[in-house]
C-alpha cells in the first residue's frame, strides 16, 4: 500500500473539496493597507486578495523518494469551489492505550530526549533496547532525509564538535567546526550528504541575515551562501530556526527569503535568472516556511492558514481554517510534512471563553483539502520551565509516512510519547516526560 493508500483506508468515504487560490490585487491598495497597519502596529494584520480555487497534485508518474536534487512537477486543477466547509472536516479520535508487552506493529529507531534525565538517547521501538548520546546541545539534532543519519552537536560555542551517526553507530564519525569556521549553529540536514549550518561573525549583529554555511560531512567539501537578495528584511532579531533568514531548494536553484519591499513577505527567488518568481504577503515573517518534498513548491504559515507558492508564479490558499472553525477563536501550533509532503500534521488550539487552550492533532491532505482531527492533545501548557526543552517539538513523521510520534504535555512536569498508528487506528503511550526529535531506520 503506497502513501497516497493509507489515508483513505482509515478514513471513510471523503469527497474531494479545493482550497483557495490567490491573485494579487492593485498594488495601490497592497501599499495602502500595509501603511494603515504599519501605523497601528498590527504585525499581524494580512493583505488580502481575491480567491480562485485551485489543487495540489504530484506527478503520479514520478518518484517521490528519488535522488536529492529531483524535483517533482505541480499542476493545478480548477474546481467549483474554493472555501472549506464541514464536509472538508473529519473526525477519527484515537484512544490512547499503555505499550504492550508484545511492543507494537509499527518499529524504529527513535531519537528521544529524556526531559527527567535531559538526556538524548537512540530507541528500537520492538526490542526496548537504548543507545544513550551524551553531551548532545538540544537545539542542534537533526535526521538526514533518507532517515539514516542522525547529526549533532556537542561542547561550548568556538569550541565544537559535529558528530554524524548511522542508524547502527559502527561508523559514526566526528569533526572540528572550528576547522570550517570559527562560530557556526546548525540547522538540518537539507540533503542527504548536505547539512546548513549559520554563520557568525565577529560582532554577531543579529539585526543582519546570516550567511549560510552548507557542508558535506562525509568528504568535508564546504560552500558559503550569503544572503544578497534584493530587498531581503534586515531590521529585526528574528531568525528561522538556525539558518538565518534563507530556505534553499534541495538543488539550490531556488531560495526562499522574507522580503522588505513591495511585496512584502516571503518571496521566491530564482537564484540563477536573478529574478522574483512570486511571493506570499504577510506581515509576520517569524514563522519558517518549509519547502515540499519532490515539487517545486514551498509551504508557508501566514497565521492560521497554510499557503503554498511554486517555481511556475502560482501562489494560494491550501486552506481556509477561518471559515471551516468559523466563529472560534484557533491557532496553528507546531506543524511538520509528511515524507512526500502531501500530509500535514499540525496542532490546532482552540481557546475557550475562559482563553484555556486546546491543542488537538489533526492532519491535511493537501491534495484533497480533508482535515482529520484526532482528538489527542499536544502541548497545552507553552509555559517555561526549568528544563532546556519546554516546548513540546513538532509531529515526527515515521520513514513510510504512516505514523507519527508526539509528545502530549498536560502538565508542567509530565507529558506521554505518542505513536500514532494510521494504518492500525491506534495510539500508544510509548514513554512518559520525553519529547521525539527523529525517526531513523533501523540499523
Amino acid at each position: 500500500m503506497g502513501n497516497s493508500d493509507w489515508i483513505t483506508n482509515f478514513g471513510g468515504d471523503w469527497n474531494l473539496l479545493p482550497f483557495a487560490y490567490e491573485v494579487s490585487v492593485n498594488k495601490k491598495v497592497a501599499i495602502l493597507i500595509f501603511l494603515v497597519a504599519f501605523l497601528v502596529g498590527c504585525q499581524d494584520a494580512e493583505f488580502q486578495k481575491t480567491p480562485t480555487p485551485y489543487q495540489l497534485i504530484a506527478n503520479p508518474t514520478a518518484e517521490v523518494e528519488s535522488a536529492d536534487t529531483a524535483m517533482l512537477t505541480v499542476t493545478t486543477t480548477p474546481m467549483n469551489d474554493g472555501v472549506m466547509g464541514v464536509d472538508n472536516l473529519k473526525s477519527s479520535c484515537l484512544e490512547i492505550v499503555p505499550m504492550k508487552n508484545e511492543g507494537l506493529t509499527k518499529n524504529g529507531n527513535l531519537v528521544l530526549y529524556d526531559r527527567n534525565k535531559q538526556e538524548f538517547y537512540k530507541y528500537i521501538v520492538s526490542s526496548g533496547s537504548k543507545s544513550v548520546i551524551l553531551g548532545v546541545n538540544p537545539n542542534f539534532v537533526s535526521v538526514s532525509p533518507d532517515r539514516k543519519w542522525l547529526a549533532y552537536i556537542t561542547g561550548p560555542y568556538l569550541n565544537q564538535r559535529l558528530h554524524v551517526q548511522p542508524s547502527n553507530d559502527i561508523d559514526s564519525f566526528s569533526i572540528d567546526l572550528n576547522t570550517i569556521e570559527k562560530w557556526l549553529t546548525m540547522d538540518r540536514w537539507i540533503a542527504n550528504d548536505k547539512i546548513v549550518f549559520a554563520k557568525h561573525d565577529n560582532s554577531d549583529n543579529i539585526r543582519q541575515p546570516r550567511s549560510l554555511i552548507v557542508l558535506n560531512p562525509f568528504s568535508g567539501e564546504k560552500e558559503e551562501r550569503p544572503p544578497n537578495f534584493p530587498d531581503i528584511y534586515d531590521n529585526d532579531s528574528w531568525e528561522w530556526g538556525n539558518s538565518g533568514r534563507t530556505l534553499y531548494s534541495l538543488d539550490f536553484r531556488y531560495v526562499v527569503y522574507f522580503s522588505a519591499g513591495k511585496n512584502f513577505g516571503y518571496t521566491l527567488w530564482d537564484i540563477e535568472n536573478e529574478k522574483s518568481i512570486t511571493s506570499i504577503e504577510t506581515l509576520n515573517p517569524r514563522i519558517a516556511p518549509q519547502w515540499m518534498v519532490g515539487r517545486k513548491a514551498f509551504i508557508a504559515q501566514v497565521l492560521n492558514e497554510f499557503y503554498f507558492a511554486d517555481i511556475d508564479g502560482r501562489s494560494g490558499k491550501l486552506t481556509d481554517f477561518g471559515n471551516l472553525f468559523s466563529g472560534k477563536d484557533i491557532e496553528i501550533r507546531t506543524w511538520s510534512q509528511s515524507p512526500d509532503s502531501r500530509y500535514i500534521a499540525f496542532f490546532m488550539s482552540f481557546k475557550s471563553s475562559q482563553q484555556v487552550l486546546e491543542d488537538r492533532l489533526m492532519v491535511l491532505d493537501t491534495e484533497t483539502s480533508k482535515v482529520t482531527d484526532y482528538c489527542i492533545s499536544g502541548d497545552t501548557l507553552r509555559v517555561a520551565s526549568t528544563d532546556v526543552i519546554s516546548y513540546s517539538p513538532a509531529p515526527i513523521w515515521s520513514p513510510d509516512g504512516k505514523a507519527l510520534l508526539i509528545e502530549s504535555r498536560i502538565e508542567l512536569d509530565k507529558s506521554q510519547l505518542i505513536l500514532v498508528d494510521f494504518v492500525q487506528k491506534t495510539a500508544t503511550q510509548i514513554m512518559e516526560n520525553t519529547a521525539p526529535f527523529g525517526w531513523m531506520l533501523l540499523p
